[in-house]
């Protein structure tokens, strides 16, 4: 579990909020893109983030 984040937190939920809303979309293309060895789409992020949550790395055990 991810140590950062509170016991009761559901982070597979938090998640995709985050996905859903699109919460981190302007921040990433405007500030992470730029520090990026090489480009790396929203949608690639997305993509991935998508395939750990159905591998269900956050479910408690």
């Amino acid at each position: 579990m991810c140590l950062s984040v509170q016991e009761s937190t559901n982070v597979t939920e938090v998640l995709q909020e985050v996905i859903d809303k699109k919460i981190y979309k302007d921040d990433y293309e405007t500030i992470t893109i730029p520090m990026l060895f090489e480009s790396v789409s929203y949608d690639t992020v997305v993509s991935a983030l998508k395939t750990i949550l159905q591998n269900g790395i956050f479910d408690k055990v």
